[in-house]
């Protein structure tokens, strides 16, 4: 009798209840003999130890529970009756499914190194979270489908795969110093506008962003190495500005079915780009490809019929099946040396070319299927060497544009469909412009590996451009005129 009696001193010396908020010293197992009235607890703040039947507990049995502090709270290992089903359960880890579609507004976490379980607290009612930078690791989904989750500060190195998958209100995320975030770690948070800290990131996984829907600015960090497949689907960014990361890696569609986007800029790091990786962005004007690209993948622009801006790389071999379908907006193309093959209906719909420029090839590319469908052809000048005019002119499909051999020479003029006359010369270094037709409105100059190293937008009969600058001995030069005709020549210095 006696020692029953000092024992339940004892655990009363550990519990302070006030109006609903308690504070407990905790062990291992015993919440339940701690606690009298658990169904009237809205604050707890638990400390010493507790193990998996100690978080059962309060799921099952605490149910007016709003507030939770564990910052020190010690977890201990379980093995015993099956809880939730499990019957053993790791040291210094909330056990996952612990709180899950609990009612828990507030949550401090431990202050010590925890992981937090899958699913852990899924589906509850938390409005904002701190995951301190002692948070090991958080398992899948720790944190998804919080419905009136609001805010988010992660310190920790990592964010792990769908830990805040479908928050449907989750508008801002902080990040202090975090390096990495999961697969579809963000995906479905449809409300999220501000990722606070993203300078910090190296990588981003697989449909981390995707569906975020509000999110319309995103800082892309100079350390930023890889971007996985579907990170920015269905995203809000407006600007994809990557051209001064080291990424090498984007994957397959991680811009895709973006109506927001309007711009993007890839870095010279990238050696690899997924397919489709801007597919159906309707409002994309303009892209930077980076020179080390060497293939285009399938469908990398198809469906973008803003686009009017797209240099093709300087070194590229390929491009890929459907790559550029529908970017109907585009007038000019310029074709670069190393290009040895265009795949099945890699420019379909491309209605509004006029001219294309091919006078860098040393070899007529390789067609797949119906490149050109819906282009007409007859109406697009196609601009190739002399030594090639009478190749392209009996090869298939590309026989059917009106090609025209160009010769090189210091003053070598190119009539275009409407008969504008342009005549070119170099004053030393100064490359001078001349129309006799209509103003020019754009120039833009190239080398024979198709890389663009200058533009201009004279609106003038007129137009200079200083060379001095540039290594190469031949351009290329390409003009548009005011009345919508365009005009290329290729010079010597």
């Amino acid at each position: 009798m006696q020692l029953r009696f000092f024992l339940a001193a004892l655990s009363a010396a550990f519990v302070i209840n006030s109006a609903g908020a308690l504070t407990v010293k905790c062990a291992p197992g015993e919440l339940n003999s701690l606690v009298a009235n658990p169904a009237g607890v809205s604050e707890l703040t638990l400390t010493g130890t507790a193990d998996a039947s100690d978080f059962y507990f309060i799921d099952s049995r605490m149910t007016a529970l709003r507030s939770l502090d564990l910052s020190g709270l010690t977890i201990a290992a379980y093995l015993g009756d099956p809880v939730n089903g499990i019957s053993e359960y790791p040291a210094n880890t909330i056990p996952a499914m612990a709180l899950a579609g609990s009612h828990i507004t507030s949550l401090t976490l431990p202050s010590g190194a925890v992981s937090i379980g899958s699913h852990a607290f899924s589906g509850s009612a938390l409005e904002s979270l701190v995951v301190p930078a002692n948070i090991v690791n958080m398992g899948t989904a720790a944190f998804g489908g919080c419905q009136s989750l609001k805010t988010v500060t992660v310190n920790t190195a990592a964010v792990g795969e769908y830990v805040f998958n479908n928050c449907p209100s989750l508008t801002t995320v902080t990040f202090g110093g975090t390096a990495s975030v999961g697969a579809s770690a963000f995906a479905g948070c449809s409300s999220l506008a501000a990722v606070k800290g993203s300078e910090s990131l190296t990588a981003i996984g697989d449909g981390a962003f995707n569906g975020c829907s509000a999110l319309e600015a995103f800082d892309f960090g100079a350390g930023l190495r890889s971007i996985g497949s579907l990170a920015f689907a269905h995203s809000g960014i407006a600007a994809a500005d990557l051209e001064n990361t080291k990424l090498s890696q984007l994957g397959a569609w991680a811009f895709a079915y973006n109506d927001a986007l309007t711009s993007a800029s890839l870095p010279a790091t990238l050696s690899s780009v997924g397919e489709g990786a801007f597919f159906d962005c309707p409002h994309l004007s303009s892209l930077l490809m980076p020179q080390s690209l060497a293939d285009m993948p399938d469908y990398m622009l198809k469906g973008t019929p803003s686009l009017v801006a797209a240099t093709l790389p300087g070194g590229l071999s390929s491009i890929g099946n459907y790559a550029m379908k529908d970017a109907s907006a585009m007038s000019s193309l310029t074709l670069p040396a190393s290009l040895e093959y265009i795949g099945d209906n890699a420019m379909e719909g491309m209605t509004g070319l006029k001219t294309i420029n091919a006078t860098a090839l040393s070899e007529v590319p390789a067609l797949g299927a119906d490149v050109w469908s819906d282009v007409d052809q007859k109406s697009v000048t196609l601009s190739v060497g002399e030594n090639l005019a009478d190749e392209f002119k009996a090869s298939p499909q590309w026989q059917e544009f009106d090609v025209r051999s160009i010769s090189t020479g210091a003053d070598a003029p190119l009539a275009d469909a409407a008969a504008s006359t342009l005549r070119g010369r170099f004053s030393g270094a100064t490359l001078l412009l001349e129309s006799s037709g209509s103003p020019i409105e754009l120039v833009q100059l190239f080398d024979v590996a198709g890389r663009k190293l200058a533009s201009a937008s004279p609106a003038d009969f007129r137009a200079a451009i200083d060379t001095a600058q540039f290594d190469a001995d031949i351009f290329i030069v390409n003009c548009l005129l005011a009345d919508g005709s365009a005009a290329t020549l290729k010079m010597a210095r």
